[in-house]
């Protein structure tokens, strides 16, 4: 288990990398941004990603409006 911090939210977690923790937070068909120690994330790089003791990982999901 690590402890990292999920939208300003200090959490624990199981997840190796990033792809693994989004899937046990969010919902499969969500559409959002990630950013992990204030550096985006492309989608097709979750799974490189490994998630460490202490990261921020910023979730922005977009909302209608004007």
């Amino acid at each position: 288990m690590i402890k990292l911090w999920l939208n300003g939210e200090q959490i624990t977690s199981e997840a190796l990398n990033l792809k693994v923790f989004l899937k046990e937070h969010y919902n499969d068909s969500a559409s959002f941004a990630v950013a992990v120690n204030e550096y985006f994330v492309p989608k097709f790089d979750y799974e490189n990603i490994e998630l460490r003791e202490g990261d921020r990982v910023e979730m922005v999901v977009p909302m209608a409006g004007g």
